[in-house]
């Protein structure tokens, strides 16, 4: 969950230009920019998606480690997470 919290943290201060891109969200925090990079895309996931991931309901193993190396693809659309979650 901390991860995910990351994660929409730095979208939220991209989108109202807080942060001017995720390059420098890396070097603020110190981190390898392609593991900034890789853990943003856990912000489009929409809270019902987190919950089932944590949770190990849905599609069989499905971690977020797999969401954020792009071994599982989710949709940006958070109704089709869902689909995507119920069916794998």
């Amino acid at each position: 969950m901390r991860a995910i919290a990351r994660a929409t943290q730095w979208f939220e201060e991209l989108a109202s230009c807080q942060a001017g891109s995720l390059a420098e969200v890396a070097r603020r925090e110190r981190l390898p920019k392609r593991y900034v990079e890789r853990l943003t895309k856990l912000a489009y996931l929409a809270p019902r998606s987190v919950q089932a991931v944590v949770e190990g309901r849905g599609t069989a193993g499905l971690s977020l480690q797999m969401l954020m190396d792009g071994r599982f693809e989710l949709s940006p659309d958070r109704s089709d997470q869902q689909r995507q979650l119920a069916h794998g």
